[in-house]
């Protein structure tokens, strides 16, 4: 038996046995079904690589292997994944180049040749705002999986919440990409209150009372992973501590520790780096032509001791962020930084500091 077949029978006995989440949206043509211990381990991997600071890019990507069931809808059950490598070339986000658009034409073709599970979809990690598909998701989504059960996941991480997810398919040949028609918390532990048998399990006649499994009312033909609001779990589940899977949470020293590094000199200049303009929040400093501009509301605004001056529109392409790198991450993540003095005309800036009050405080 080769390594490839015993993988897949491993993930094929695992996937028979295993409590699953099934994402179903009534009257849609496909639903998905995803064992916990996938759910797990790629809210792991995706999570660590959101937090890691050795890290080039705070995405990643790749492809979902499994089976598709006939019927109506049809019933894609992910039984594994392969995240594919990204230069990052683009900037810190999975955005692929040519080199990495490769990288899944070549494991796409290894997988067919394997005759193993099949190619369902992809997946990418998402942090950036909302759940929803860019312009570049859904042309490399049309341009390689065209088939009408192949899906698109997207894992939105968090590095103190629970990390959530939106599932995205064709209806009709078309995407739709503005929203999932169902998000859902990505761990398995807020989609089951416990493990329990996936294969139905059949009414006997004149059960005892005694019996340690209890039969049910009536047969059920599927059983799928539900979402639990988090107050009722608590009620369901007190013996539970919920906060147990959480990640630990760093310390001030270690926080310091990596803005001191990220905020050194490189040759008497500030370091920066490489991030595309449209992706930076709000609160961001980037250096241009020599100076530092704020992104602000859609715009630019230009630092000067006075205060912020000038406003300009944004621009394409990448910029040079001098934000520390886990400073902008924070600030994406929900954080909002203060800015102390507004975006003002210099003449009312002027006023401000010359004002004994105003000033002692804005500035």
């Amino acid at each position: 038996m080769t390594e490839s077949t015993a993988r897949a029978a491993l993930f094929e006995l695992q996937s028979s046995t295993s409590p699953a989440y099934t994402w179903a949206v009534s009257q849609k043509p496909v639903c998905v079904r995803i064992p916990f211990p996938i759910i797990d381990r790629l809210e792991h991997e995706a999570v660590e690589s959101f937090r890691s600071l050795s890290s080039r890019g705070s995405e990643i990507g790749g492809l979902l292997f499994g089976n598709v069931s006939p019927g109506n809808p049809l019933q894609v059950s992910i039984e594994d994944y392969e995240l594919i490598p990204c230069d990052y070339s683009r900037g810190p986000l999975y955005r692929l180049a040519d080199d990495d658009m490769a990288r899944f034409d070549r494991s796409i073709l290894q997988r067919g040749a394997s005759g193993s599970f099949g190619v369902v979809g992809l997946f990418r990690s998402h942090t950036r705002k909302g759940i929803s598909l860019d312009a570049d998701d859904i042309a490399f989504f049309d341009s390689r999986f065209r088939d009408p059960h192949q899906i698109m996941l997207l894992v939105r991480p968090f590095a103190t919440k629970n990390s959530t997810a939106g599932i995205f398919i064709r209806e009709g040949g078309i995407v739709q990409g503005e929203t999932s028609y169902l998000e859902f918390p990505f761990r398995s532990s807020l989609l089951s209150s416990e493990r329990p048998v996936l294969e139905p399990v059949e009414s006997k006649p004149a059960a005892p009372v005694s019996s340690p499994l209890p039969a049910p009312a009536s047969p059920r033909t599927a059983l799928r992973g539900q979402i639990v609001p988090i107050a009722s779990r608590r009620e369901m589940s007190p013996t539970v501590p919920a906060m147990s899977v959480e990640p630990a949470k760093p310390a001030a020293d270690d926080i310091d520790r990596v803005l001191h590094q990220e905020r050194r000199l490189a040759g008497g200049a500030r370091v920066t780096y490489s991030a595309p303009l449209s992706e930076l929040p709000d609160g961001v400093f980037i250096a241009r032509d020599g100076e530092s501009w704020l992104v602000r509301d859609g715009g630019l605004r230009r630092w000067t001791p006075a205060g912020y001056s000038d406003r300009i529109d944004p621009f394409d392409g990448p910029a040079a962020v001098l934000t520390p790198r886990a400073t902008v991450e924070a600030i994406r993540a929900g954080y909002r930084p203060l800015v102390h003095l507004p975006a003002l005309p210099e003449r009312v800036c002027g006023l401000i500091r010359r004002c004994p009050v105003l000033g002692s405080r804005l500035l």
